[in-house]
């Protein structure tokens, strides 16, 4: 499932609009993963690919 960069101007109709749920990674320059948090989930299986975003 490839990666979508999202804008302030798109994020409505990409995400809020979106017919299947939506997985929102929010990132800003700068900021530094907090310790001992998870890094980003493992890839959905294949059964679920085409009902998520």
């Amino acid at each position: 499932m490839p990666l979508k960069d999202v804008t302030a101007a798109s994020f409505e109709a990409d995400v809020l609009q979106s017919g299947k749920p939506v997985l929102v990674d929010f990132w800003a320059p700068g900021a530094t993963p907090a310790a001992g948090s998870p890094r980003p989930s493992k890839p959905l299986p294949q059964s679920r690919a085409n009902r998520s975003r």
